[in-house]
């Protein structure tokens, strides 16, 4: 879940995030340019939070959006991927705990 996308996925999500918003006119080298700089910097981020963060864009942005925009939206999905994962470990170790208390009730209250 933490792992990056592909560079190839990346630039494809970007692709159909160009199509879905207005952008200015580049020419094909400034395009390639900002396509390879954003696959760039996304192929760093887990690959859930970047996809889910170019769907979400192509819903709710006109305009295709800054590198600051789009980071900070990426971020954020990390943190919540990040706080949602300490969540489930906090509950696991704490069921763990809890499992062992009863066995150890149990144990101890076999006759030897």
């Amino acid at each position: 879940a933490m792992a990056p996308a592909d560079e190839d996925t990346i630039f494809k999500a970007l692709a159909v995030l160009y199509q879905m918003t207005s952008h200015r006119t580049d020419s094909d080298a400034d395009l390639d340019v900002r396509m390879n700089g954003y696959v760039q910097k996304l192929h760093q981020y887990p690959k859930a939070a970047v996809l889910e963060s170019i769907e979400k864009l192509a819903d709710t942005e006109e305009w295709w959006p800054s590198w600051a925009k789009m980071r900070e939206d990426v971020e954020f999905r990390c943190q919540h991927g990040l706080a949602l994962l300490k969540a489930v470990e906090r509950k696991q170790y704490e069921n763990c705990q809890r499992d062992i208390r009863r066995y150890t009730q149990i144990a101890g209250s076999q006759p030897a």
